[in-house]
């Protein structure tokens, strides 16, 4: 029988005081030799159950590895990990997806608990593993492993505006307020087609949808400034005309609405009027407010910049 591996947590300067591990989780094919007393701390789970009172003290040893669970599939294909002495071995399920994915998404779990750079290698790895932190009750480990990530992690934060909808239910799970503020956020876009209208929970989609609609409004009181100022009959609004046509066509994209052979990029349009053309007053005022960008983790300032169907406004967000 070929043996299982085990992979050792690294320990790290935060933990030079703890003895050696004492713990093996089995997941699947991987083993973690870890430490229960960071187990204890961080997972509810865990502090209630490892030591339970139903357990016979006497099965624990005294020295080296005192606690192993292993991998359990219950019967709707779901697993679990479970005190080694507590499963019968006969008739255990397979787990029929794929066992990796779940590893590593212990794995990640695993170094949030550990407070190391948590290394997320996809967002499916992410849900995942906060499906598993809210499983063994370990959310506020993560939630904080996320955030250290999300302030020194450029590549994690560039996969934000693609996965905004996937990444805002995972954020109201973690109630991560940065990456759920960044996630709306960027649902908005598409302008023609926002992102957030193939949400499915009726609570976010509406929080959204009011995020949208506050982007219209500052849209609207851009647009009748602008028709205000040009209701003058004089040659300066005649000039500004022509500029606004010029970005118009700048700005124009090939549609894919029937029957529309072109659209107007509407987000392109608006850069394209706080740069190449001066307006005075209110106008001006209400452009530059709408394109302000208070996006916390806006790399586009390092220059990787935004899509071109989005605007970076600032949306002030309220969930209860």
């Amino acid at each position: 029988m070929t043996a299982i591996p085990i992979r050792k947590i690294e320990k790290f300067d935060l933990l030079s005081g703890l003895e050696k591990p004492d713990t093996h989780l089995r997941v699947f094919t991987q083993t973690f030799e870890v430490h229960s007393q960071i187990l204890k701390e961080h997972s509810e789970f865990f502090r209630a159950f490892l030591d339970s009172s139903e357990k016979d003290q006497s099965a624990f040893p005294q020295e080296g590895i005192r606690y192993k669970w292993i991998t359990h599939v219950d019967e709707d294909g779901s697993w679990c990990l479970v005190w080694e002495k507590s499963l019968k071995r006969e008739g255990e399920r397979t787990y029929i997806h794929d066992i990796d994915e779940q590893i590593e998404a212990f794995y990640t779990l695993l170094d949030a608990m550990y407070r190391t750079r948590i290394r997320f290698r996809s967002v499916r790895n992410l849900q995942i593993a906060t499906d598993l932190a809210d499983y063994y009750r370990a959310l506020p480990i993560l939630a904080k492993g996320v955030s250290y990530a999300l302030l020194d992690g450029l590549n994690f934060i560039s996969i934000i505006p693609a996965n905004c909808i996937a990444l805002l239910k995972i954020s109201t799970k973690l109630r991560n307020k940065v990456l759920f503020k960044e996630c709306v956020i960027h649902s908005t876009g598409p302008w023609n087609a926002p992102q957030f209208l193939n949400l499915d929970d009726p609570i976010l989609k509406g929080i959204c949808q009011k995020a949208y609609d506050g982007i219209l409004a500052k849209s609207g009181k851009f647009f009748q400034s602008l028709l205000e100022l040009n209701s003058k009959d004089d040659e300066r609004s005649v000039e500004r005309d022509k500029d606004i046509a010029r970005c118009a066509r700048y700005s124009q994209q090939a549609s894919t609405r029937p029957g529309v052979i072109w659209n107007i990029n509407m987000p392109c349009f608006y850069r394209e009027l706080v740069t190449t053309v001066p307006f005075p007053g209110e106008a001006n005022v209400h452009l530059h407010n709408m394109m302000r960008s208070n996006l916390t983790l806006d790399i586009s300032r390092g220059g990787a910049g935004l899509r071109k169907q989005c605007l970076p406004f600032n949306i002030p967000l309220r969930r209860d």
